[in-house]
């Protein structure tokens, strides 16, 4: 019997690979667990986000891109832009904190977030955010819980609006 090895990743994110080698007298079995990684990119930009080239992964299944665009209401008034403040190096502490914590519980295999500060008129994109999994359930979870907890936890601001 050939040397092989069985792998699968488990709902806590925990990549769990059986090896399976020959012995003089039989076979033996061993279980190797180590948690998986995310590549994860955060930028923050003054200028208009352009959207980066779709390149995958290996083993991605799924790409998912969410586009948060500024608009042209605001508190129930027209608004011609919003004005956005962060403190960056905390900003991206926390942000990547909460990557590392949804791809425990969702693995992935890429995240990328691009945060626009400063003025950003109407109609143009604010964030920019792209998961990439094996599949598409756990990129969408990460999607979705990324983005309520970027609103509640991340110290990014709107900290005014230009009216129209």
């Amino acid at each position: 019997m050939e040397p092989r090895a069985e792998w699968e990743i488990d709902p806590r994110g925990v990549l769990d690979i059986l090896v399976v080698a020959p012995l003089a007298l039989g076979y033996s079995a061993r279980r190797i667990g180590a948690p998986t990684t995310m590549i994860i990119e955060i930028q923050f930009t003054d200028r208009p986000i352009s959207l980066p080239p779709c390149v995958a992964e290996p083993g991605t299944g799924a790409v998912l891109e969410f586009q948060g665009v500024v608009r042209d209401r605001e508190n129930g008034g027209k608004i011609s832009a919003l004005v956005y403040e962060l403190y960056a190096p905390m900003a991206e502490k926390v942000m990547r904190q909460i990557l590392q914590d949804l791809a425990v519980l969702h693995p992935c295999l890429y995240a990328g977030v691009i945060h626009r500060y400063g003025v950003v008129p109407a109609g143009e994109m604010a964030i920019y955010v792209r998961v990439e999994s094996a599949h598409r359930g756990a990129g969408l979870r990460v999607m979705e819980e990324f983005m309520n907890r970027l609103k509640s936890d991340v110290p990014i601001w709107k900290t005014g609006s230009l009216p129209s």
